[in-house]
């Protein structure tokens, strides 16, 4: 098995499709395992979980406008079964938020034939 760094589109439950690196090691055409490692950028213009209600005043907090996602984990496949692992990295969302948030995302997932 030789290890191939592609860019593919990978998704794990939770995370959402993301165009991602990986690495590929493929046993055959339906056994592979990956490693794989993303990060997402984004801007963030409202929210309502921070900017608080649309409609009139309510809570809020003082939200970023620019916030990061990386994350680093593994997948293997075997037949139509597909386990992954992704440790998440999320950057401060808003100005009084301690420290960023840290999570493990494990997913098991089944392919049905079309």
């Amino acid at each position: 098995m030789t290890p191939v760094l592609k860019k593919r589109v990978l998704g794990t439950p939770g995370l959402g499709l993301l165009l991602c690196s990986q690495v590929l090691w493929a046993q055959s055409e339906d056994q592979w395992t990956a490693s794989f490692f993303f990060e997402n950028a984004r801007a963030v213009a409202y929210t309502i979980f921070l900017d608080g209600n649309t409609f009139r005043d309510s809570h809020s907090v003082e939200k970023r406008h620019f916030v990061t996602d990386m994350a680093v984990g593994v997948a293997v496949v075997r037949e139509r079964w597909r386990l992954s692992y992704a440790h998440v990295y999320r950057s401060r969302e808003f100005e009084t938020q301690q420290r960023a948030q840290k999570y493990g995302a494990l997913s098991l997932s089944y392919s049905y034939p079309w």
